[in-house]
C-alpha cells in the first residue's frame, strides 16, 4: 500500500500463535508494529463481533495515522540541485524526535537517476520526505517537469 505522496508499505507478518502483526514500512525499514494475540481477537470477536479482517483494517488506520504523525517531526528545506552532481538534490533537515526528546539537524542528499537517498545513517522518515519534497518540487506549478507533464498528458 501507498500514497502518491510517501510512498509506504503495511504488511503482515505470519504468527504462529494465530495472532496478528503488521508491519509499517518505509524506504525498506520498519517504521512501526501493530498487533493484537489471538486472545485479543477472541475477545475482539465475542465482546463486539469483530472480524479479523476488521481488526486489520484498525491497525492499518493506526499505523497510517503513526505515519503521519511521524512525518509531522521532519522539516526539510527547499531542495538545491547539487553542482556537481546532476539530478541530485541536496537539503537541510531538521527532526524533532519524541523518543529521547531532542531536535537534529542535518543535511540530506536525493539521488534521482539512482533513486538513492542519504546518507544511509539517517532516518527513513528524513530521506522519504527528502523524496516528497524533490517530487514535489520538480512537478509544482511552474517548473519544467511540470511543463511537460502538462504537453505530454
Amino acid at each position: 500500500m501507498a500514497d502518491q505522496t510517501h510512498p509506504y508499505e503495511i504488511r503482515e507478518v505470519p504468527e504462529g500463535d494465530g495472532g496478528l502483526t503488521l508491519e509499517l514500512m518505509i524506504e525498506g525499514t520498519r517504521l512501526a508494529r501493530a498487533s493484537a494475540s489471538q486472545d485479543v481477537l477472541k475477545q475482539m470477536e465475542l465482546q463486539f463481533g469483530f472480524r479479523r479482517e476488521d481488526v486489520v483494517e484498525e491497525l492499518r488506520t493506526a499505523l497510517t495515522g503513526y505515519l503521519k504523525n511521524q512525518l509531522a517531526t521532519v522539516c526539510i528545506s527547499d531542495p538545491q540541485e547539487d553542482p556537481t552532481h546532476r539530478l541530485r538534490y541536496v537539503s537541510r533537515y531538521t527532526l524533532r524526535s519524541r523518543e529521547d526528546n531532542e531536535v537534529r539537524a542535518g543535511v540530506v542528499w536525493y539521488d534521482i537517476p539512482e533513486s538513492t537517498t542519504g546518507p544511509d545513517d539517517l532516518p527513513a522518515i528524513v530521506r522519504n520526505q527528502m523524496r516528497f519534497e524533490v517530487h514535489r518540487k520538480l512537478t509544482s506549478f511552474g517548473s519544467e517537469a511540470r511543463g511537460l507533464v502538462e504537453l505530454l498528458g
